[in-house]
């Protein structure tokens, strides 16, 4: 991913030197990653750890599956 753009400020990665020079000099609020972390943590709090899904097979509500049936992603019951 080379940039991430929101109402607070653009991230760009660092590897992107050409597209991160080109953002400053249109003068684009780019900020860096942890700078913008430690904003939005300001505003709402460091968030809770979210809890692992138990992977059994029970649990499963939700498969996430190509238009050729091959399986994806799965969404798992938490509690």
């Amino acid at each position: 991913m080379d940039a991430i753009v929101t109402e607070r400020g653009i991230c760009i990665n660092p590897l992107r030197t050409d597209l991160r020079e080109a953002a400053r000099k249109a003068k684009l609020p780019v900020k860096e990653i942890a700078d913008l972390k430690a904003e939005v943590e300001g505003l709402t709090g460091k968030a809770e750890e979210a809890p692992l899904p138990d992977p059994k097979p029970e649990n499963v509500v939700a498969l996430i599956e190509y238009r050729d049936g091959t399986i994806l992603d799965s969404l798992f019951r938490i509690s």
